[in-house]
């Protein structure tokens, strides 16, 4: 016997599974439905008989043509930057314990895919990582763009280079997660919270706090 997952037990929806330790939620949206993939995770290891079998994401959107997996953070571009580096760590007095943290999320939530895929669970082929953070980017940070690459910009300027780069396939990925697109995921986005309201849920950029938003286009 395989492992066996019922989604309908683990149905969410951004504004619980994005929600801090403090009660804030980094995405309000409580219309579109997200699987606590942490809590999936938490399962398949239960049902392995392994604990901390590995690290994850925290939500999985399921459509008819990919798997979405959601990694929100509450940090600013600057401080996850420097945590992934090993440069600081906001999570305890030792050096370096957390660096990599997304790289080991992504990698290890894509292994967690795998294994739904393979008990018939989830079914399309395609998966998508979208890292979702609180504000920013590190001004020091000066990359040379290529033709038609994408940068994070301004919010007021990314979605005209957003189209550019959906017709040539080049996007900058932050935190060293441009490795894995095209080997373990097929998309992969690092979005701050305003460019990802304003590309995913397709929102104007001088949203209010606790705004009500509308479903996804």
């Amino acid at each position: 016997m395989g492992i066996i997952i019922e989604l309908e037990d683990y149905a969410s929806n951004f504004k619980k599974i994005s929600v801090t330790n403090s009660g804030n939620s980094l995405i309000k949206d409580e219309t579109i439905k997200l699987y606590n993939f942490d809590a999936i995770k938490d399962e398949i290891a239960t049902q392995i008989g392994v604990k901390n079998i590995c690290k994850s994401c925290d939500g999985l959107l399921i459509n008819e043509n990919e798997n979405i997996i959601f990694e929100f953070k509450y940090q600013n571009y600057t401080t996850l930057e420097k945590q992934e580096e090993g440069k600081i760590n906001i999570y305890s007095n030792h050096q370096n314990t957390r660096k990599n943290d997304l790289k080991m999320k992504a990698f290890d939530s894509k292994g967690l895919l795998n294994i739904l895929r393979n008990n018939k669970i989830i079914h399309s082929e395609q998966d998508t990582l979208y890292v979702i953070y609180k504000s920013g980017k590190d001004k020091s940070v000066n990359k040379t763009l290529e033709k038609n690459q994408v940068e994070e910009l301004s919010p007021e300027i990314t979605k005209r280079f957003q189209m550019i780069g959906r017709k040539s396939n080049k996007r900058f990925i932050a935190f060293g997660l441009e490795k894995m697109q095209g080997k373990l995921y097929d998309k992969i986005y690092t979005y701050n919270k305003q460019e990802f309201m304003e590309q995913f849920f397709k929102q104007p950029q001088n949203l209010e706090e606790g705004e009500e938003l509308a479903s996804k286009i």
